[in-house]
């Protein structure tokens, strides 16, 4: 795709095919596609969104006021016409300026692992920096962010965490940051790995990764992830899932297992919080879910279930820059990782990947209004609450009778006594 310069677009080529003028109240500008294009295809390419445009040709020769117009289809390709396409921005609103049509300023790292694009201070989303990382600016990054979530640590809680690593590039840079902040006495951290099915891959990454960091790694077995867990085996656990589940994705069971199991281990060691490696991403696509369902987003970076309390030090924190800091481990732990089938929690996800890309830092101030809502509603009443009937903490609004007897029924299967 090629474009012109901002302004009204010229008489020449004005009836050539293969373009789409952007009409704005800030100005036009002319895109260039190929014969194969789609009108969408290139609205796209240059972060205009389609549902923000109403695409048509005039008809009659020499346009005018009162000239006929068509309406031309996102899906026709720019070879089926004859006449360059109007794109006309339906509010007055700078298409211009938050698309991908204004100059990016570059910045390249030497030996880089990852990318991202920045807003800039005064400017955001207009004014925005594509920079190419290193794994030591991810490291630095990363560790900023680890440090302004330490800085919010509660005062009534004392600062020994356990915290749980999976081998990934979330939970490695976490563990990183931690020991390395000096906002925490080196011996009151303590990393733990849950060693369920197919993680001996990961669970050898988690020891390179401790050795290297002179922090001793507990690595749980199954038969103890049983024990702490209160279920039967992790074996029968994940069959019982499965079998009572069998449209949701297995990650969902796992991430009760490991609350549990942290939890448990925690308790055991009279650790008053557990560290988990969610990151910007998965804060956001979470609060957008809560948000569909008519519910307040889940505080962060601390809550708490039951006596513990959750820490998520790398809430701020996208995925792609944690990933950037151990790319050969992160690689590998994406080649081990098993499709997801639940078509909800793509779109979130979906969701919040394009709000990073199109509208650079615009994700942090959602994220950053998430959280502060999330804190205040959870000051009045806890989101996360003991049901007595389930024997188990749930999500608020978990009244579906249907729902619930489900998950009553799976847990009676998998629990002991």
């Amino acid at each position: 795709m090629r474009l012109s310069g901002l302004g009204p677009s010229c008489d020449e080529g004005r009836r050539s095919p293969h373009r789409v003028v952007l009409e704005t109240q800030h100005g036009d500008r002319v895109l260039t596609g190929g014969p194969d294009d789609t009108v969408a295809a290139v609205l796209r390419d240059a972060g205009v969104p389609l549902s923000a445009v109403w695409t048509y040709v005039r008809d009659e020769e020499e346009p005018s006021e009162r000239a006929a117009v068509r309406f031309v289809p996102g899906f026709t390709r720019l070879g089926q016409l004859q006449r360059e396409v109007r794109a006309r921005a339906n509010r007055n609103v700078d298409l211009v300026g938050l698309s991908g049509l204004v100059p990016v300023t570059a910045q390249e790292a030497t030996d880089a692992t990852t990318e991202w694009t920045f807003p800039s201070t005064g400017g955001g989303a207009y004014e925005r920096t594509a920079a190419t990382l290193s794994q030591e600016d991810c490291v630095a990054i990363v560790g900023e962010a680890v440090a302004r979530a330490l800085d919010t640590w509660p005062h009534s809680v004392p600062r020994r965490l356990l915290v749980g690593i999976s081998g990934g590039g979330d939970s490695n840079v976490m563990l990183t940051a931690l020991i390395q902040s000096q906002l925490l006495v080196p011996g009151d951290v303590v990393p733990v790995i849950v060693n369920g099915p197919d993680m001996e891959r990961p669970v050898q990454t988690a020891h390179e990764l401790c050795d290297e960091l002179d922090c001793p790694l507990t690595a749980i077995d199954q038969p103890q992830a049983a024990r702490l867990a209160g279920i039967c085996s992790v074996k029968s656990f994940f069959l019982a899932f499965e079998k009572h589940y069998p449209d949701a994705d297995i990650d969902f069971a796992w991430t009760w297992l490991l609350r549990r199991t942290l939890a448990g281990a925690a308790r055991e060691r009279d650790i008053p919080a557990v560290a988990i490696g969610a990151n910007r991403e998965d804060l956001l696509s979470e609060g957008f879910l809560r948000l569909a369902r008519g519910l307040a987003p889940m505080p962060a970076p601390f809550r708490t279930i039951g006596d513990e309390v959750f820490f998520y030090p790398m809430c701020e924190v996208p995925k792609k820059i944690g990933d950037g800091a151990y790319p050969r481990r992160s690689l590998e732990n994406y080649e081990s990782r098993t499709p997801s089938v639940a078509a909800g929690r793509s779109a979130f996800y979906q969701l919040a990947y394009l709000l990073a890309d199109h509208l650079p830092g615009m994700d942090m101030t959602l994220l950053a209004g998430f959280n502060h809502l999330g804190t205040d509603v959870a000051a009045q009443q806890d989101p996360i609450a003991f049901d007595l009937e389930l024997d188990d903490h749930i999500a608020d609004r978990m009244n579906d009778t249907e729902q619930r007897e489900r998950w009553r029924t799976f847990l009676a299967e998998v629990r002991t006594g």
